[in-house]
């Protein structure tokens, strides 16, 4: 007895553990955030694919944002690139079935891949026989990512497995999405043979001006002619039957690969970020500025450097500090620049990213720019904003394994229904008139003393 309660002990841990560790495998990606842009559609099909790809991914453990606007001119902006808590968005995914995407839509999502407006860009965008033609539309817009020369092939209508590219370096990610269920689409020519992810064929590509279905493009070789190396993650696959005829075949093998993929060296990259405590001063007061360092990958990341420069009429209020290791850390009291080189974060674990701080006490003077730029509105408080902007050519933070490009930014206000803090006063130091009286009343004294009569006996 003693020994099958032993044995049913053991057996219970190992459960726990395999349970805990099953957790902690599937938490890696419950902090991605998903953004899902798609055109508005009608046909069930179409509806199904969208609906399909919101399940999948918030299936996966993502945070999910699902915007049906690709169709509605300028629906895309910068801003929409960004979280409710203002960080950028893990993933972002297009996609588009019968309904036409908008071309400066289209030509706002080339912008933010080439200015990494996200770790990775998933794009769908169907190819069928009947569909709006989107998909001619994006191939030259792959190509002002990845400065190629691709063109949009012949429209394969019919469905088909798709045999995962083994000899590609980015196939790692996708090992268990392999064949990925297709058909109808427009196929993409002309693609280097490292960055052919599914084949149309199942013919392993030898040489660049190879066929695809699907492709892949490490943030190395996107950002255009302009940011070569400095892009999100891409992958594309001309078809969005993979979400709705042919999601059977994909369930629950999609969402996993491609989150995976976006966590990557390939795709993830360290970003910045900052805020103001509090955010509101009155004349003459000081708030604490944090400048935060984040690193997604599982290794240090080196050759950090920031350079944060104040909005008038903001100073640097006080002694400026970091957990960086190796920063070298420059910013004069009085002055209104806050740099950092040679910085280094630290790793991330699979749930969280390693983070490093500089923190700053910043100053809103009581002095006349200060009082002008304090002057009651219509508002209470009337706050300047302090950006760092990491993409050329601002270039204000950066590492050896690349950045982020999303500006990181916060405001300060001052509130002139506040009292004034009061300037330091000076200890007053005795001018020349008061050293030289006390002096002389010193040795008056002495003199009295040595003079004073003896005492008679």
């Amino acid at each position: 007895m003693a020994m099958k309660y032993f044995v049913r002990c053991v057996w219970r841990a190992l459960l726990a553990v395999v349970t805990a560790l099953g957790l902690m495998a599937g938490s890696a990606h419950a902090a991605q955030n998903v953004l899902i842009l798609a055109t508005h559609e009608t046909a069930d099909d179409a509806v199904a694919a969208n609906t399909n790809v919101q399940a999948e991914f918030g299936a996966g453990g993502a945070s999910v944002t699902y915007l049906d606007t690709l169709g509605t001119a300028g629906a895309i902006t910068p801003a929409t690139f960004l979280t409710a808590a203002g960080t950028p968005y893990d993933l972002v995914v297009v996609m588009s079935v019968y309904n036409p995407i908008d071309a400066g839509n289209l030509s706002a999502i080339t912008t933010a891949i080439n200015s990494r407006a996200a770790n990775m860009f998933a794009m769908f965008i169907d190819g069928c026989n009947v569909c709006s033609g989107n998909a001619k539309m994006w191939v030259p817009e792959l190509n002002k990512v990845t400065a190629g020369s691709m063109r949009a092939g012949i429209e394969y209508n019919a469905f088909f497995n798709s045999g995962l590219n083994t000899n590609s370096p980015y196939a790692s990610s996708f090992a268990g999405l392999n064949p990925l269920a297709a058909g109808y689409v427009t196929l993409i020519n002309n693609v280097p043979a490292n960055n052919v992810l599914y084949l149309p064929d199942g013919v392993i590509p030898s040489a660049a001006g190879s066929t695809a279905f699907g492709v892949f493009f490490p943030a190395t070789q996107t950002g255009g002619t302009s940011n070569m190396g400095g892009g999100a993650c891409l992958f594309g696959a001309v078809d969005a039957t993979l979400m709705a005829q042919q999601y059977g075949a994909n369930k629950g093998k999609f969402a996993p690969a491609v989150l995976k993929a976006a966590a990557t060296p390939d795709c993830a990259f360290p970003s910045v970020s900052k805020a103001f405590s509090p955010t509101s001063v009155p004349l003459g007061g000081t708030s604490t500025l944090t400048i935060t360092l984040s690193n997604p990958r599982l290794v240090a990341v080196g050759g950090a450097q920031v350079k944060d420069l104040l909005p008038a009429p903001l100073t640097v209020g006080g002694a400026a500090t970091t957990t960086c290791a190796g920063g070298a850390l420059n910013a004069p009291i009085g002055g209104t620049t806050v740099a950092m080189t040679g910085g280094q974060i630290p790793a991330g674990t699979a749930t969280a990213p390693g983070t490093c701080t500089l923190t700053v006490p910043v100053l809103w003077p009581n002095a006349t720019a200060g009082k002008t730029a304090c002057q009651a509105t219509a508002e209470p408080q009337n706050p300047v904003t302090n950006l760092i902007n990491p993409a050329p050519p601002a270039n204000q933070f950066s590492t050896t394994a690349g950045q982020m490009g999303t500006v990181a930014s916060a405001k300060l206000a001052c509130n002139p229904a506040l009292p004034p803090v009061p300037p330091p006063q000076a200890t007053p130091v005795p001018t020349l008139g008061e050293w030289a009286l006390a002096l002389l009343v010193t040795m008056l004294g002495l003199l009295g003393w040595r003079q004073r009569p003896a005492r008679q006996g």
